[in-house]
Order: C-alpha cells, then structure tokens, then sequence
C-alpha cells in the first residue's frame, strides 16, 4: 500500500479525544435499504455521518442483508432530502434553502449507516458542502462498535469539500482519499490494497497502519511533519 499525505499550510499531529462530535438527534425521517447500490455518493451539509454495527441494533434492523441508511434532520419546508436509490449508483443530497440567517438555526442533521457482519461496503463518496463542518465516524471507538471494522474490499472511500472533520478505525479499502480544505482526519489502523492520499489546506493530519508502506509528503510551509515507525 501507498500513502501520501498533503498539508498545503498546516500538518500536525493531533489528539485522537481532542476530535469531538456532536450528540445526535436520531429520530429517523427516512431510512433507505441499498441491496442494489455499488456506488454511494453523499452530499452534506453540517451533517454528521457515522458507520454502526448491524450487530448493535435490535431486531429485524439487527439482521439487514446489505447497508441500511437511516436519516434524521431538522423538519421545515427548506429542507429536503434528495434520494436516488434505484440502481447501482446511489445519491443522497440534503438541500437547506432557509435564508442564511436562519439556515442553521436549530438545525441538526444525522446520519447512520448500519453496516452487515463481513458485509464489502460499496464505493462510498461524502462530499462536505456549505459553511459548517460535516462530521464523518467509523470505527470501534464507542461502546456500541467494539471490535467493529469496515471492509470496502475493492471499493474506495472518499471524502471530499470544504469542512469536514473524520475519526476513522480498522477501515480496510482498495484506496481512501481525504481531499478536504479546512477540517482534521484522525485515520488509525487503516489498509488499502492500492493507495491512500490525505490533502488539507489547514487540517490537521494524524494517519496510521500496521501495515509495511511507503509515505510521500507535501508540504508547502511549515516545518510540521512528523513521521514514525
């Protein structure tokens, strides 16, 4: 495998508990079930996104085939979810047309993606769009996801956009790209069977395998990089 990783102004090591999320309001408007979909592409807007085990829900969620995602965000006739879930190729676009003073007011915005035992993830695409951070989460960090791992197989993950900040664990992929201009990835125990490549403007950086592999880094100001073994 073959990581890059690219800090355009700032690159440094961060505090895995520094990264917090906000507490979810999971009250599901629409849940949809993608036994079809080889791609997922998601666009977000002050969203927070997070990957569970089938395994930690109660029955039938419990005992779902394929992903299952299940949404929750704020009710007003500005917002909308725009779903395309027939074929192959799956989109999720949350719209908030409010006015900009009221646009996130009392807004919230949840996502849950219940994920199969031993289930290869499709191809998966979360674009972070709009002026505050969107949150993506995936891994065992929390008491309802010990030992849990994602296996994309030969399938990518990508997270792209403006802000968005990302806690990821045990995550196996073909390839990962972070391309994010403001925000902060958290990547540990990560392998990809082709390459990973992590760019920020201003983010923050922290990535890490057991896995034997070969780093390549840019980084245009700054003496922050720091590499270990």
């Amino acid at each position: 495998q073959f990581f890059v990783l690219t800090g355009l102004c700032v690159t440094g090591i961060v505090i895995s508990n520094l990264i917090t999320f906000p507490e979810p309001t999971c009250v599901w408007r629409e849940e949809h079930f993608l036994d079809t979909a080889a791609f997922v592409h998601m666009s977000l807007d002050a969203c927070t996104l997070r990957f569970v085990p089938a395994s930690s829900k109660k029955p039938p969620e419990s005992g779902v085939s394929a992903i299952k995602i299940n949404f929750a965000y704020q009710e007003s006739p500005g917002i909308t979810l725009d779903a395309q879930t027939c074929g192959a190729n799956a989109t999720f676009m949350l719209v908030n047309t409010l006015r900009d003073e009221e646009k996130y007011k009392n807004f919230y915005c949840n996502i849950e993606v219940v994920v199969p035992e031993r289930y290869i993830v499709p191809h998966f695409t979360v674009m972070a769009v709009g002026d505050n951070t969107t949150f993506v989460r995936a891994g065992p960090m929390d008491a309802d996801s010990r030992g849990f791992g994602i296996n994309f197989g030969p399938n990518g993950l990508e997270l792209l956009g403006t802000r968005l900040v990302a806690k990821l664990e045990n995550i196996t992929a073909k390839s990962i790209l972070y391309d994010v201009r403001h925000g902060r990835c958290d990547a540990k125990d990560i392998t990809t069977s082709s390459w990973a490549n992590f760019t920020s403007e201003t983010g923050d950086l922290m990535v890490s395998t057991r896995r034997r592999t070969t780093v390549r880094f840019l980084q245009r100001t700054d003496n922050s990089v720091c590499l270990t073994a």
